[in-house]
């Protein structure tokens, strides 16, 4: 921020904020005003670029991310506060998080079929003979019979054993694709989960299969498989990032007709819906796969403003907003999340400026980047798990942004909103900072209340307030650019933001929740 922007504040006003304490009402002009769309714009076209790869979790494009932030929170003066290292606070606190990486390379599908007089193998090749999601599986050799369970379905609810009178045990089922005649899948809430086939894979690995081959049913004339399954194999070579070692699955594969009929047995290459459960006679499968797997840390940004208040210093504001994204497409497009979550990254930039130009607050200031929203909320959950402060500091808010410069330039919604359970003073100081900025919010948003970060610190009982602009059609595509942002509107927010936090930060009580009343019986 060049010094331009921000003017020095009067000095009987000084005077007055430190006479008055916790009573100062309104921020500095010179601290408002500072936040502006140059501003904003600068941080976003960094944060969204290419050189950053999207952001994703725990990646490098994130490193980069985490160190341009934590240098402009060090430029603007506020301490680091994240882990402890030889007596010292980073800036950054970090979580663990599971890497995983399968290789095309090396991944096949062996059959060898004994018949009464010839032994004849064939090898098949992914992509061209066969299709298989690489997720959650292991690495390395399996082998086993092949047994045939019709559809591999199992459910009380439409009267469906596949497995009745079937050992499968440390063998490879065979099920076909589809759904039993007569019986349809259900639209929404209806669509009996027995039918999906992550399903069928479950419960195959529940009854100690070790792999699921699906083939189209004998005549079926369907089409192949890569037309609908080819997006599965777009994970490998990918690099997979999740909050731990995560749930080991077996493989299902969908073997292509031509590799259905290679052996041109009838025991395997004419089954139907009317083939007997059991053993394909003589047949045998090996796959392998090679996955590797290790640790990784991703990082949270943590940064803090001690208050100037003994009384009050020990309660801790908290702005949040996540800076990663989801990074590389499979097809080698970068998302850049511009608007999810560069805006409101940027925003929380602007707000510890405004912060450090003005009066140091009665109440402490903590700026909170967090990794792995785009992963479950996990930088967040991680933090409000271990927060790395003084025990005797207590967070009493958290004013979280995230995708603050989209849609509609004179609205933000807010949640929670007056009906839901987690509504607090927070809203009342927030529609009086929409006011001076001249904003409407609106109270349309709560069924995105568990889907961001404040959610995390609303379930540790602390009261918390979301401004979010919306989604829109570029949301989670790589079209969610730096030129499709509204910089005047990101600012506009970042200034709600500020004041809110500028107000709850002076005032006589920390914010509390007001839940609803319930509804008088008649």
């Amino acid at each position: 921020m060049n010094g331009s922007r921000r003017g020095h504040l009067i000095p009987s006003l000084l005077i007055f904020c430190a006479i008055s304490l916790p009573l100062c009402g309104q921020p500095t002009t010179d601290a408002v005003d500072g936040i502006t769309a140059r501003q904003i714009e600068g941080h976003i076209r960094f944060l969204a670029s290419d050189l950053l790869e999207g952001r994703d979790t725990a990646s490098v494009g994130e490193r980069l991310a985490a160190s341009y932030i934590s240098n402009q929170l060090s430029r603007i003066g506020f301490e680091p506060a994240g882990d402890l290292h030889d007596e010292k606070r980073s800036w950054f606190q970090a979580f663990p998080m599971f890497e995983t990486i399968a290789h095309l390379e090396g991944c096949s599908l062996e059959m060898t079929h004994e018949g009464p007089e010839t032994t004849s193998t064939g090898l098949f090749m992914p992509i061209e003979d066969f299709l298989v999601s690489p997720r959650g599986l292991e690495s390395g050799q399996r082998e086993g019979k092949v047994i045939f369970v019709g559809h591999g379905i199992v459910s009380e609810e439409l009267d469906i054993d596949d497995y009745a009178d079937v050992s499968v045990e440390n063998c490879f089922v065979l099920v076909l694709d589809g759904n039993p005649e007569g019986v349809e899948e259900g639209e929404g809430r209806r669509n009996s989960r027995a039918l999906r086939m992550r399903t069928r894979q479950r419960t195959a690995q529940e009854k100690g299969a070790i792999g699921v081959l699906v083939i189209h049913a004998a005549g079926s004339e369907e089409a192949p498989f890569a037309e609908r399954m080819g997006r599965s194999m777009r994970s490998f070579g990918r690099r997979l990032v999740s909050s731990g070692r995560g749930e080991s699955r077996i493989p299902i594969i969908y073997l292509e007709d031509h590799a259905r009929d290679h052996f041109n047995v009838e025991e395997f290459s004419k089954l139907n819906g009317d083939s007997p459960h059991g053993p394909v006679k003589g047949l045998n499968t090996g796959f392998n796969i090679n996955v590797d797997r290790g640790e990784v840390d991703a990082f949270n940004v943590v940064s803090l403003m001690k208050g100037s208040d003994p009384e009050f210093a020990n309660e801790v504001i908290v702005y949040s907003a996540h800076y990663d994204h989801i990074g590389v497409g499979s097809d080698g497009a970068i998302y850049n999340g511009a608007d999810d979550n560069a805006s409101g990254s940027s925003a929380l930039i602007e707000i510890a400026e405004a912060f450090a130009e003005g009066p140091t607050p009665p109440r402490s200031i903590l700026i909170l980047h967090v990794s792995g929203e785009e992963k479950g909320l996990l930088g967040s959950r991680w933090f409000v798990d271990h927060i790395p402060l003084p025990e005797e500091m207590k967070i009493v808010a958290d004013i979280n942004l995230d995708m603050v410069s989209r849609n509609d330039p004179t609205k933000i919604g807010i949640t929670p909103s007056p009906e839901h359970e987690h509504y607090s003073s927070l809203n009342v100081a927030a529609a009086q900072a929409c006011a001076q900025e001249g904003l409407e919010p609106t109270y349309d948003v709560d069924s995105y209340f568990g889907r961001t970060d404040s959610y995390n610190f609303a379930k540790a009982g602390i009261p918390v307030i979301f401004l979010f602009s919306g989604v829109h059609e570029d949301y989670h595509r790589a079209s969610d650019e730096s030129d499709k942002i509204d910089f005047q509107k990101a600012a506009a927010v970042s200034r709600v933001g500020f004041r809110l936090g500028w107000q709850v930060a002076w005032a006589k009580e920390p914010p509390v929740r007001e839940p609803r009343e319930p509804p008088e019986e008649n």
